[in-house]
């Protein structure tokens, strides 16, 4: 593997007199969290934001914090924050009233009322206009004191947050809410347990992180094709590289073999001629890309039974942090880096604990440090992309410090990730 032989090495300090480099302006972020429909499909994100780590904003700055979202997603492009999914954009009362709202297309977006919102006349009215205007209105952070809601009439979707309500008040807002004929959202849905217990209640769909988490910790036997694609990952994660071995595990999964070469001849390379066979593909590509690309395929294959969100969280994850690796003073570990994001999740893939999995693929001390242990000089890069997932901005920050990495490269890198996940994803 492309990595030094000690992983006790600190990435050097980017910028004058070891001093970390800073920008001009401040740095913007957008954070998307996934909502899920019943069967675990994407159906749309709620998008998160932060400018510097002292905004952590307050009710008095969520106006200027909305307006700089809507400013980001302008930059960004809808498409690649969304990938054609709706998005549920948070509205404070001007916000409402302003007509800032109104800047989005209708289709694509969610306006969602922020439990701060007084739903007096000035609000309602809004309201019905925009709902007369194609909007779709979303009430947040939704409590059993809440009712008789002025606004509920008006209300497509209703989101409960699973972690502010007892499990009998989530099963009353269910029975309550059903009745009036619109869409339940359980929120910071983060155990396989919680999203259950949500569909038994009636709820439509759930937002947090759960579909990233593994369903059980127990053994479990892993089906066959599963465990042939193990191996071929195990190969990958070899230290010394045998083109020639690994030729010969990849042949035996034909799907691999397929997925590979499909990959290989489409728009994303460009080889002067076609690739017709593994040998060809490996002695193209090199070692580096080799390893990249098989364990991205491999990933892909072995997540066909997953929600679709979880193979491409760990696609963004893999590129964000092979990206960054040359801002953080770390070209040397792009490679480990990418093997890192693509294994954060897969756990969760193959529902089998973490440690036992990269023990079986015998993966660098590097990686295993990053992911079992939270150490080494790969944790603060993979730990800043999962801070920004989440939108823990104080964390993100921290390792982002710890990195020496900019937090504006943080947020661009992540951004064409977003974009290049969604394309490989396609293909």
């Amino acid at each position: 593997m492309n990595a030094p032989t000690s992983c006790d090495v600190s990435p050097e300090l980017t910028g004058d007199a070891g001093t970390r480099v800073r920008h001009s302006s401040p740095a913007r972020f957008v954070a998307r969290q996934p909502i899920l429909d019943r069967s675990q499909r994407t159906f749309g994100y709620e998008l998160l934001f932060r400018t510097t780590a002292e905004s952590l904003f307050s009710a008095e700055s969520s106006d200027t914090a909305t307006k700089l979202l809507l400013d980001n997603v302008f930059l960004l492009g809808l498409d690649t924050v969304s990938d054609g999914h709706p998005v549920f954009m948070n509205c404070t009362r001007n916000i409402l009233t302003g007509g800032m709202a109104a800047l989005l297309p209708s289709e694509r977006v969610v306006l969602e009322v922020l439990e701060t919102v007084d739903p007096d006349d000035g609000v309602v009215q809004a309201c019905v206009d925009l709902k007369a205007a194609g909007y779709r209105l979303a009430l947040d952070d939704f409590t059993l004191a809440q009712f008789p809601h002025p606004l509920l009439p008006l209300a497509d979707f209703v989101k409960v947050d699973f972690r502010l309500n007892t499990t009998s008040e989530r099963g009353e807002l269910a029975r309550q809410l059903g009745s009036k004929g619109v869409h339940l959202v359980a929120e910071k849905v983060e155990t396989q347990e919680d999203f259950e217990a949500a569909l038994r209640m009636g709820y439509q769909y759930c937002q947090g992180f759960f579909f990233a988490k593994p369903k059980m910790m127990t053994a479990r036997a892993v089906p066959a094709f599963k465990l042939n694609l193990l191996r071929i990952m195990r190969e990958v994660c070899q230290p010394d590289f045998d083109a020639s071995r690994l030729e010969s595990t990849i042949k035996a999964e034909t799907s691999v073999c397929f997925r590979l070469l499909n990959y290989l001849n489409t728009y994303a390379f460009s080889f002067r001629s076609e690739i017709t066979s593994i040998r060809h593909a490996l002695a193209l590509l090199g070692e580096s890309k080799v390893r990249q690309w098989l364990c991205l395929v491999v990933e892909t294959a072995m997540g066909q039974d997953k929600p679709s969100e979880l193979v491409v969280t760990c696609l963004i994850r893999a590129r964000c942090c092979e990206q960054l690796a040359k801002s953080a003073g770390m070209p040397v570990f792009e490679t480990d880096l990418f093997l890192t994001g693509m294994l954060s999740a897969i756990d969760a893939i193959l529902d089998r604990p973490l440690e036992e999995i990269l023990n079986e693929l015998n993966v660098s001390h590097c990686i295993r440090s990053a992911l079992i242990e939270s150490k080494g000089p790969l944790h603060p890069l993979i730990a800043a992309v999962l801070a920004l997932e989440t939108g823990d901005w104080g964390e993100m920050s921290e390792m982002t410090l710890r990195a020496h990495l900019p937090e504006r490269d943080l947020m661009d890198v992540y951004a064409k990730s977003l974009e290049w996940a969604q394309t490989v994803f396609r293909m």
